[in-house]
């Protein structure tokens, strides 16, 4: 069984990937409209999209947090991000969370111009490094065997991209229609691979 230091884990795990996988799908919809594509999403789609990943986010902050031995000197951590995945994942997480906020305030007032796709592609970046720094933090653990490996990395880059894709099919399912059965793929897809990636861990 899993002690309870590493279930807590999963769950921040959980909710920082709901959170940036739903980001990715959401925003990816909306890059493409920049290239004449019908993939434009409705505003409270966006909205609902954004109000989710920011409390998930967010949560995974608060529990990260709770399992700290002296949460007052958090930002100390901060301070080792040169050597640190750990700090490197807080810092990545945090200046997610932040653009994120400036992003879903943006379609909030309609503003979908050029500030709207910039603070875009740099949220989009930021989850990917911060969830390339939380996949590090499991692949550089040198006590557990399974975990120290590159598989870990794509593993739970998978998991994001699963956990991103069955959050947005719940949205589709409601606002884009159209888009549900390319989602469906995507989550059976996601599902599969990371099950190859599990039995790579056996083996």
């Amino acid at each position: 069984m899993k002690d309870a230091s590493t279930a807590f884990l999963d769950l921040v795990f959980l909710t920082a990937g709901i959170s940036i996988g739903l980001f990715n799908f959401t925003y990816f919809m909306e890059f493409l409209t920049l290239f004449g594509k019908d993939t434009a999403l409705p505003k409270h789609m966006v909205l609902i999209s954004n109000v989710i990943s920011l409390v998930l986010i967010g949560l995974g902050a608060i529990g990260a947090s709770f399992h700290l031995g002296h949460k007052l000197r958090a930002w100390k951590a901060i301070k080792r991000f040169h050597t640190s995945w750990l700090s490197r994942e807080a810092v990545f997480s945090g200046a997610y969370g932040f653009t994120l906020l400036i992003f879903a305030l943006l379609r909030f007032f309609d503003h979908t111009g050029f500030w709207y796709h910039f603070f875009g592609i740099i949220t989009f970046i930021l989850w990917w490094l911060s969830a390339f720094s939380t996949a590090m933090i499991y692949a550089s653990n040198r006590f557990v065997l399974e975990w120290n490996t590159s598989i870990s990395v794509l593993y739970y880059l998978n998991m994001y991209l699963m956990f991103g894709s069955s959050a947005f099919l719940a949205l589709t399912y409601f606002y884009r229609k159209e888009f549900v059965g390319t989602y469906i793929f995507l989550t059976f897809l996601f599902l599969a691979l990371g099950l190859a990636f599990r039995l790579a861990f056996n083996i």
